[in-house]
């Protein structure tokens, strides 16, 4: 959902990584790839996770540290072509082991169980996310964005509409609290050509082109020029 500039993680995490991976059973694979370890852990994988911390905190990395490294190599899986959610929420888990009340594991939780297709469990994660991040425009835009990906997806037409009216609301809000967000605009713009509304996905179309434009797909530009020329 969203692009991140990534670090590269340090070499000692990264050590850490695969000898955490390499020991992981099936079966501790499968939990892994639930947000928190599916909140029901073997004794195994418990054990496997003491060692995991045990490892980082003789490395000499702070947990911090460690678990920005972690977050940002969730994201980097995340934002891959194609996208590669559950190695995604591996990191994340990981980082939540060391920092369990950051924001951005919460984010990338949310924004992973999203990409799958899991939009309430996602939502959810990416509501509290919101409030520990307070209210970050970047999450909220995330929630707007799964409501928008729901809505799209879903088969039912009446609870399409729904979604998508959640997703605007969301849109509303951060217009007025982050006006200068312009990825809200582009969504926005999405959300509006879902409901055919053509002429007002142009007008965000336009507000996102007066605060850059970057975050615009040109693809969905097009695709709106086809369904509706751009009012001059």
């Amino acid at each position: 959902m969203r692009k991140y500039h990534i670090k590269k993680l340090t070499s000692t995490v990264i050590v850490l990584l695969c000898l955490v991976l390499s020991c992981s059973a099936w079966a501790a694979r499968q939990i892994n790839d639930m947000p928190f370890y599916g909140h029901n852990l073997p004794l195994e994988v418990q054990r496997y996770n003491k060692e995991f911390i045990a490892r980082i905190d003789s490395s000499g990395v702070s947990h911090t540290k460690a678990a920005e490294e972690l977050i940002a190599e969730g994201w980097k899986y995340l934002n891959a072509r194609p996208r590669q959610p559950l190695f995604a929420i591996r990191r994340f888990n990981q980082a939540w082991l060391l920092d369990s009340n950051n924001a951005n594991v919460f984010w990338g939780l949310g924004a992973a169980q999203c990409a799958l297709g899991e939009y309430k469990d996602g939502l959810e994660l990416l509501t509290k996310a919101a409030k520990l991040g307070e209210n970050n425009p970047g999450i909220l835009c995330d929630i707007g964005c799964g409501y928008v990906h729901w809505g799209v997806d879903t088969k039912d037409p009446s609870k399409s509409q729904i979604l998508l009216g959640k997703a605007i609301t969301e849109f509303q809000t951060i217009s007025k609290l982050h006006p200068s967000y312009e990825k809200t605009y582009y969504y926005w713009a999405v959300a509006l050509y879902a409901e055919k509304k053509y002429a007002a996905a142009w007008q965000m179309v336009k507000k996102a082109r007066q605060l850059g434009g970057k975050t615009l797909d040109p693809g969905f530009v097009q695709e709106l020029a086809a369904k509706f020329p751009e009012p001059k």
